[in-house]
């Protein structure tokens, strides 16, 4: 009798990442000298940066946590993508602003 494996459930890890990707970008933008309440994270040109960060930082996040899925169990490879992708991410967008200007 063979036994068949079921494909992993992406779903609930695909939702963390995304939450706790969201949840930096918005620490990050607290930070700046400008925001000096809750609402300013939601004018218009931070939604836009925000969407500049989020999506670079969200993909390589993801990436970097289907790479540790194949070595390592969910949780373990969830935690190494936040903590190697986010800060791998701001970055990479923080330098490619830098270099654009």
């Amino acid at each position: 009798m063979q036994t068949t494996s079921t494909p992993q459930s992406l779903a609930k890890p695909t939702f963390l990442l995304a939450f706790f990707v969201l949840l930096s970008c918005w620490g990050l933008f607290w930070l700046d000298y400008e925001t000096r309440s809750i609402s300013d994270l939601f004018n218009i040109g931070n939604l836009v940066a925000l969407l500049v960060y989020f999506v670079p930082t969200f993909l390589i996040t993801f990436l970097l946590f289907l790479f540790f899925l194949n070595k390592n169990n969910k949780r373990r490879s969830m935690v190494l993508s936040l903590a190697i992708g986010i800060p791998l991410s701001f970055t990479l967008v923080i330098l490619a602003f830098y270099l654009r200007s």
